[in-house]
């Protein structure tokens, strides 16, 4: 794969961007980005992302923005992507929390016999 240099954004801010719904991963640090078969999402995401951080001399407390694709998507690819995004903001202190499309109450209905 190319790789490209990162560019911050205009606001001079670092951004990481998480999608773990489809069938490719994809994580970015500001428009440079990598991809992956969507296989093994736990592993290969958390890999990645210290890949882009190394490649790019940075420590994750350098995160300023982190943004994610919160679905709809694969079940448990959306699932791990938004618990990553989540403990990385909790842990920097970045915001509220995501809440994943697939949040809605179950609505089930029982049959009575």
């Amino acid at each position: 794969m190319k790789q490209r240099g990162r560019s911050q954004l205009i606001d001079g801010s670092t951004q990481l961007t998480i999608d773990t719904t489809g069938e490719i991963g994809k994580v970015c640090l500001d428009d440079d980005c990598t991809s992956w078969q969507a296989k093994g999402n736990v592993e290969v995401l958390l890999e990645k992302i210290d890949e882009l951080l190394r490649k790019h001399r940075l420590t994750v407390d350098r995160i300023d923005k982190i943004k994610i694709n919160p679905g709809p998507g694969s079940f448990i690819g959306t699932r791990v992507g938004v618990a990553v995004a989540n403990s990385l903001r909790w842990s920097l202190g970045k915001g509220k929390l995501i809440k994943p499309h697939y949040s809605a109450p179950a609505k089930i209905t029982l049959k009575h016999s």
